[in-house]
């Protein structure tokens, strides 16, 4: 019995570690790179004891091998003269990368498949571009239009956009991380311009700006009230300060009295006719008019 346990313990066992094997074998890794420049591939940190031989595999052709002591360094085809291998780590560095690196790599250490393997692509460099859809938007005619960024998409790619505000000081980041933008009339008419940023694994850039067909700028203050109120305000100023300037003068020219509060007239009896004789005085001449007899 206790031999019939063993059995199955050790298949379990054996079974458990085919799969473990079957399935790092089975792990691989993206890698990009840009025409003429250069791509490092690293070995798993699954390595632990000392290297004593390396194999480095192209889809499946040699590409570069080394065993201590017996084989030297030794690289294969186009890999000469621009690759690199580390044989204490294993890392594999190549220089003035072609369109012919690409492909699959996988690496053997110590006469053991890594679970690491590479697939390996070259990507251009993001130039985007904002389109506008449809190309005849514009504000007369449409409500709602899209502006999109456009470029080279053989690799991953991530979008983001900018936008300037009428009267901004800045270019301000945008929330939407989509290849196409909504806009409209009514919700992007203080947007001057988008310009999109385009990011794959080798490059970043940003396009050139690209018009908003529904911008709208509201039109000046004629410049024909904004003067005359000006010209104004400084008439009202000037007037007010000849005035206080002036206090004294036109403080004693209101208060004069005039001629007629000089005038004072004096009726009194005659001794020589009952009739009124009328006196007046104006300053210091005086003339006498008797009355006319009745």
């Amino acid at each position: 019995m206790e031999k019939h346990i063993g059995v199955w313990l050790f298949v379990v066992v054996f079974l458990a570690g085919l799969d473990s094997s079957f399935t790092q074998d089975k792990v691989s890794k993206p890698a990009y790179f840009l025409v003429g420049r250069d791509l490092t591939l690293e070995v798993g940190p699954g390595v632990t004891e000392p290297i004593t031989n390396i194999l480095w595999k192209h889809n499946g052709n040699l590409l570069a091998e080394w065993i201590k002591d017996v084989v030297p360094l030794t690289y294969y085809a186009f890999f000469k003269g621009s690759t690199t291998l580390d044989t204490k780590t294993g890392r594999l560095e190549m220089t003035k990368m072609t369109k012919a690196h690409n492909g699959d790599y996988t690496v053997e250490i110590n006469s053991k498949m890594q679970h690491v393997s590479y697939v390996v692509k070259f990507c251009n460099e993001s130039v985007p571009k904002v389109a506008l859809k449809p190309i005849a938007c514009n504000r007369e005619s449409d409500e709602e239009c899209k502006v999109s960024c456009e470029g080279d998409e053989s690799c991953p790619v991530t979008y983001s956009w900018k936008r300037w505000v009428e009267g901004g000081t800045a270019l301000v980041p945008m929330s939407d991380t989509t290849k196409d933008l909504d806009i409209s009339k009514t919700g992007s008419a203080d947007i001057h311009y988008f310009i999109c940023i385009m990011k794959n694994p080798v490059s970043e850039k940003d396009s050139k700006r690209k018009d908003n067909p529904f911008f709208y700028r509201p039109p000046p203050i004629p410049p024909g009230p904004i003067v005359g109120g000006i010209f104004g305000v400084i008439a009202l100023v000037a007037c007010v300060a000849v005035c206080y300037w002036k206090r004294a003068f036109l403080r004693d020219f209101f208060s004069k009295p005039s001629d007629d509060e000089n005038v004072v007239t004096t009726v009194y009896e005659s001794p020589h006719s009952p009739e009124s004789v009328a006196l007046k005085s104006n300053g210091d001449n005086a003339i006498e008019n008797p009355a006319e007899p009745v």
